[in-house]
């Protein structure tokens, strides 16, 4: 097709990149190979309404899955977030060369009908070249499901690593560490204590940091049921590097 263009970004996929990417495009399409940036895409896309195309392979084996807004995501399947490293990579466990290329091509198609408004899968597809097999799995929503169930609380975490991929121009950053916290762990971040918080005025979001995350995504919280848009750094100053 002569008429695709292709923009290639080259930047590490975390939390804020995530959210000033996406919002750019209509359907996210995942071939990502970390466990911890398909769950990352699917709280953004199920937060933004977005539908996410959802593919992964392992040796001979296939597993597809569309998330469209309303329906059943990927934390449905799977409630706790498995860790990342729990299956062997591709170049550690090998994977049958078709079969990265087959699910590829059954993404493109559910893109498609999602673009023509066709009815999409519905469930979970697994494919089995080994045996020749295919077989799609009802997966209802979960009531309960902490990203897209009633009860389902906004996306309040931000996940960075280094202090410089802070976007101060994007966020209005705040360390709410106490003092002695301050003195004995420093940062170049604008120091506000939680014990004397008095929310700054500003007209972007807040991105709250503390110790290791757990204060920050309080306050996040208490800052949003009050009409307040802020994030929380998660896992604190002590996932950053100078």
């Amino acid at each position: 097709n002569p008429l695709i263009e292709v923009e290639a970004v080259e930047d590490r996929l975390d939390a804020i990149s995530a959210l000033g990417l996406l919002d750019k495009h209509d359907i996210v399409l995942d071939g990502t190979d970390r466990l911890e940036t398909k769950f990352l895409l699917n709280r953004v896309c199920v937060a933004w309404g977005k539908p996410l195309v959802v593919a992964s392979v392992h040796r001979f084996e296939g597993q597809l899955q569309v998330v469209v807004p309303g329906g059943p995501c990927l934390q449905c399947l799977w409630p706790e977030p498995p860790e990342d490293g729990c299956v062997g990579t591709c170049a550690e466990t090998g994977v049958l060369g078709v079969t990265p290329g087959l699910l590829g091509t059954m993404q493109a198609a559910e893109t498609i009908k999602l673009l023509l408004g066709l009815p999409v899968l519905q469930g979970v597809c697994m494919v089995d070249l080994l045996r020749s097999e295919t077989r799609t799995i009802k997966l209802p929503q979960r009531p309960d499901c902490p990203v897209c169930g009633a009860g389902a609380e906004p996306l309040t975490g931000i996940e960075v690593v280094e202090l410089r991929e802070l976007d101060h121009e994007q966020y209005t950053v705040v360390d709410i560490r106490e003092a002695d916290e301050v003195l004995a762990r420093p940062t170049s971040l604008p120091n506000l204590p939680l014990s004397a918080w008095e929310t700054p005025v500003s007209d972007r979001p807040l991105l709250l940091v503390c110790a290791s995350g757990r204060r920050s995504l309080a306050l996040a919280k208490r800052l949003r049921s009050e009409g307040i848009e802020a994030f929380s750094f998660v896992g604190g100053v002590s996932r950053l590097r100078d």
